[in-house]
């Protein structure tokens, strides 16, 4: 697991104390992380939220909570216990991993020199590990402080996370879809998690 840099379309991947890049027809079988939009608050003036048409004023007893359409991260140091909450786990399933390397990873974001980075989290005997490629470097062990994505109680949360083809994700226009991308933008990059197949 990686992240996709959505500016460039270019797609990093740490392993083996060295980062690859993929580009054009490789990313046609990388997955990226989406949130498939399920109704988010009321008045939500995001892109991707339709707008139903104005409907007539019915009583309604308690209305509804509004529900959560942010991301959330839970922040925390390499090396510490590993969460209760429940995170994002990569493709939802244990990956085929590096022998001997945890294959249930999961989401992480780190920041080297004020610059996202997303890479992947594994709980390595009860505490948090990670690895994350940036600048051509594998970065893990003792990186400091990270953030996970988490996974928000059903009846709270506007969307639902899943694994879709990246040529799926990456259509706009009149062909939109009903999820969008999850990402971290800085305005000088715009990055989203993704998984590849390495051999």
């Amino acid at each position: 697991m990686g992240y996709l840099d959505n500016k460039t379309e270019k797609a990093y991947f740490s392993h083996d104390k060295t980062m690859t890049t993929f580009e054009g027809c490789a990313l046609s079988d990388m997955l990226i992380v989406v949130r498939n939009l399920k109704g988010g608050p009321p008045f939500c003036e995001c892109a991707s939220c339709p707008k139903p048409p104005p409907h007539p004023p019915t009583p309604a007893p308690d209305p509804p909570p509004p529900r959560v359409i942010l991301n959330e991260w839970l922040d925390l140091r390499v090396g510490d216990a590993w969460p209760t909450r429940s995170l994002v786990k990569a493709l939802d399933k244990p990956l085929d991993t590096v022998a001997g390397e945890n294959p249930d990873q999961y989401v992480a974001l780190w920041y080297m020199a004020g610059e996202p980075v997303m890479g992947r989290a594994w709980n390595e005997g009860g505490r948090i590990a990670a690895r994350f490629g940036w600048c051509k470097r594998e970065y893990k062990g003792n990186v400091g402080s990270i953030q996970l994505l988490c996974n928000l109680s059903e009846h709270v949360r506007g969307f639902d996370y899943s694994w879709v083809p990246y040529k799926k994700a990456a259509v706009f226009g009149e062909k939109a879809k009903t999820f969008s991308s999850v990402y971290v933008d800085n305005s000088k990059v715009s990055i989203s998690p993704c998984v590849v197949n390495y051999k």
